[in-house]
């Protein structure tokens, strides 16, 4: 008979974690009996949606035995403890660190007893997994989180107007006002170029269409929809470069799918982009901390050569060309579990 796993994540919505846990339907189902718990739903995305969420949740798990659960982000933390501390059930408690850094006082209290009092700790990335070595005794796994199979590589050819993108949350983190910034002097440099935006018209909406508008730069960026996840590939392969300027990352799965799909990556070396990219050898990096020019230098010499772009953008595919996916490295970790 089949282990049941049972995975809560906090919300469902489009996101690296929800995509995430939705890949690995199909690749747990042959290995376990694995069923996806969402706690609530994007419009309800509140107290008293996620009290709701709790509940329904606790309601389904506290009639089983012996299974797996693993827990997400902080809030699904809230479901192990009950079952455990209330209801005493007997379960095996993975938690998956999917940051090197915490974002609020609470999320830093709940991992930090999530990793404690859990039974196994899986990490997103190297980076996540040494930021959390000191938290607890255990072995922290690190699994792989290249969501989609390897694909043959697409040589792309450099156009008269370049085609840049960014796909993920308008998240204040992922500090799109200086990726504006960039796409401005890029622009202003002789450049002809579009630059879309794919992901849901929210939290620092407002102010990046705002930005946008003030500097006249709508005729070249424009705001797009949110993508499905079996979206992705298919729109990435439309562009030559993928932008993302955060402050903070785990792993930054749309960077791998950049990366996987050949597109060159104007990135700040942040979180485990550091340690899977090399800067103008399969990404360009962008140091804040540096002047703008220093980045544009940078910028014209790959735009100016069609064999150096094609270089960067070979190795960049060459990077997790041989790596499971995560599915299929969620599933062996889990096996050694049973």
């Amino acid at each position: 008979m089949k282990t049941k796993v049972f995975h809560i994540v906090p919300t469902k919505k489009t996101g690296g974690v929800e995509n995430a846990a939705e890949s690995a339907r199909q690749k747990l189902n042959e290995s376990f009996k694995f069923s996806l718990i969402y706690l609530n739903h994007h419009h309800d995305n509140n107290f008293f949606g996620l009290g709701r969420g709790i509940v329904k949740a606790i309601k389904i798990l506290k009639k089983e035995q012996n299974f797996f659960l693993i827990s997400s982000l902080w809030k699904s933390v809230f479901i192990p403890l009950i079952l455990k501390f209330i209801y005493g059930k007997s379960f095996k408690w993975i938690h998956i660190i999917h940051s090197a850094h915490f974002f609020s006082f609470i999320d830093s209290i709940l991992n930090i007893v999530a990793i404690r009092l859990c039974d196994s700790v899986f990490a997103d990335s190297h980076t996540s997994m040494k930021k959390r070595k000191n938290l607890t005794k255990k072995e922290i796994k690190c699994i792989s989180f290249k969501l989609f199979p390897s694909t043959s590589y697409k040589k792309k050819n450099l156009t008269q107007e370049l085609k840049i993108v960014f796909i993920g949350r308008l998240d204040k983190v992922k500090n799109l006002s200086f990726a504006i910034k960039i796409i401005e002097e890029i622009y202003l440099s002789g450049y002809s170029l579009i630059f879309d935006i794919y992901g849901p018209k929210e939290n620092d909406y407002k102010n990046l269409s705002s930005i946008v508008k003030s500097k006249k730069l709508g005729h070249i960026i424009q705001f797009k929809k949110e993508l499905k996840k079996e979206e992705i590939i298919t729109t990435l392969d439309k562009y030559q470069f993928f932008i993302q300027t955060s402050h903070r990352e785990g792993m930054a799965m749309t960077v791998v799918e950049a990366m996987m799909c050949g597109l060159v990556c104007l990135v700040t070396p942040v979180g485990e982009i550091s340690n899977y990219s090399q800067d103008m050898l399969s990404a360009i990096h962008i140091n804040p901390r540096d002047e703008i020019d220093e980045f544009i230098n940078k910028f014209n010499k790959v735009v100016e050569d069609q064999c150096l772009y094609n270089q960067i953008s070979l190795n960049a595919h060459k990077v997790f060309r041989d790596n499971l996916t995560y599915a299929e490295s969620l599933n062996n970790n889990l096996l050694v579990l049973e």
